[in-house]
Formats: C-alpha cells, sequence, structure tokens
C-alpha cells in the first residue's frame, strides 16, 4: 500500500480563470429568507411555546398535548412519585448500582451495562379515562430504572 505524500499537487494554470469566477461569484451569493407559509407557523408555534407559561404534557395513549399550569403539574408529578416511591438516601442508589455492577460481571455483561441514569421523572395525562377534566389520572415514566 503506498504512503500519502506530504505535498500538494501543481495548480492548474487553465483552471485559474474559473476558480477565481467561483469564488467572485460565491462571495456575491446573497440568501433570502424565505416566505413559507409553513415555516412562519412553525417560528410562530415556537415562540408561542417559548413565552407560555404553561407546561406541554403529552397524552398517554392518544397523540394530545395538553397545557398544564406548572403548579398544577408539579402537584400531580409529587403526587404519583409519593405514592408509588419512597425517599431514599444517596448510599441505596450506590449500593443497587455495586450490586448491578456484581451481576453484570458475573454474566460477562459489564461492558455494556450502564450504571442508573439520573433523570428525572415525568408525567403523561390519561386523557381516555372517564372524568378526565375534573381529576386528572396520570401515568408516571420513570426513566432512571436500572438495566438489569
Amino acid at each position: 500500500m503506498a504512503s500519502k505524500t506530504p505535498k500538494s499537487a501543481p495548480q492548474n494554470e487553465l483552471l485559474a480563470p474559473f476558480e477565481k469566477s467561483l469564488y467572485k461569484m460565491l462571495s456575491e451569493l446573497k440568501l433570502n429568507r424565505s416566505q413559507n407559509k409553513f415555516q412562519q407557523k412553525l417560528r410562530s408555534d415556537i415562540t408561542r411555546i417559548r413565552q407560555s407559561e404553561h407546561m406541554l404534557v403529552k397524552a398517554d395513549k392518544t397523540t394530545n398535548i395538553y397545557q398544564v399550569p406548572i403548579d398544577e403539574y408539579k402537584k400531580l408529578l409529587s403526587e404519583n412519585v409519593t405514592a408509588r416511591y419512597k425517599n431514599t438516601s444517596k448510599n441505596t442508589q450506590n449500593s443497587i448500582n455495586l450490586e448491578a455492577r456484581q451481576i453484570a460481571t458475573s454474566l460477562d455483561i459489564a461492558d455494556r451495562v450502564e450504571i442508573i441514569a439520573e433523570r428525572p421523572a415525568y408525567i403523561t395525562l390519561k386523557d381516555h379515562k372517564e372524568g378526565f377534566e375534573n381529576a386528572p389520572k396520570c401515568r408516571l415514566i420513570n426513566p432512571a430504572k436500572s438495566e438489569l
């Protein structure tokens, strides 16, 4: 296999005028902002979402998205977390990670298994349940579960 040379190829004098006109054309190029209706709507939606004082919460089994006041979202999240989990110390998480590492090592899969990721839980709204508008039910999603 031939090795690469550090020298570049010699410049072709016949291509010099072409290269010069190409660089000139690129330097004079001006881009116009597109006036596409879809892009305008998308831009206005993004602005509206960023300025909103509500959380956007996905529905559980439908494609709906709901605007929920932040205080109500925090209340629903807290209720769902405390109903299913108990408060624990950092030592408990470390001992779970240590035990998981020992199991993964014994199964010879330690290179493919990660430790518990510290990601916050979130909720989805069960809008298909009866009485959804008066007493919303939620599904708690905990992305911080161990892989083992």
